[in-house]
């Protein structure tokens, strides 16, 4: 007697039919993938290669074009004033604009570290100053494409405000934000188990 639950009287499952290209892509993929190292191979990588250069590009491309606003001056920075501002020679203040403050004591002393004595041009989009006298830009140093929001950033020393209203800008920014978390994750101290 056969019972329903018992297969193995039953007889061949049927085979779902394919052809022998299909066959024959599934038996070299499966040797494709397994190596002696236990490792996935090389097409995979050689698949991944082109996407990851793409994306590398177009973040580059991003900090190539990072806060390219108008030129509203230029300066030596002689003192700063707290992690988001500084005073240039001729006494004009400039806010940093873009950024908020992680730690104000680290902040200042990274943003000294990075301005004091040093030329800077001003860009941004409106130069009018704030309510405080301040002339709020984004700040290049002389010689750099990159702007001090981005290296402040990218040491871990700021955040990027929400005020910043230019996509390509706030991109940017974010991603030199982005960068510095990664770099924290990777280098931070390790857990033990």
């Amino acid at each position: 007697m056969i019972f329903p639950a018992d297969r193995t009287q039953r007889g061949p499952r049927p085979r779902k039919s394919c052809d022998s290209s299909t066959r024959y892509q599934a038996t070299k993929w499966r040797h494709d993938t397994s190596s002696e190292n236990g490792r996935a191979s090389r097409p995979f990588f050689a698949k991944l290669l082109p996407l990851s250069l793409v994306l590398v590009a177009a973040l580059n491309s991003a900090r190539a074009a990072e806060c390219a606003f108008e030129v509203q001056g230029e300066g030596r920075v002689t003192a700063v004033i707290d992690a988001r501002s500084f005073r240039l020679e001729d006494g004009r203040e400039v806010r940093l604009s873009g950024l908020e403050s992680a730690d104000k004591a680290k902040g200042t002393a990274a943003l000294s570290a990075l301005v004091i004595g040093r030329d800077v041009t001003l860009r941004g989009e409106d130069d009018a100053p704030d309510r405080y006298g301040r002339q709020p830009a984004f700040a290049f140093l002389a010689g750099s494409e990159h702007s001090v929001q981005s290296e402040l950033l990218r040491q871990g020393q700021a955040l990027v405000s929400a005020d910043v209203t230019n996509k390509d800008c706030a991109s940017s920014l974010l991603a030199a934000e982005a960068e510095a978390r990664r770099e924290k994750m990777v280098s931070g101290p390790t857990r033990r188990s």
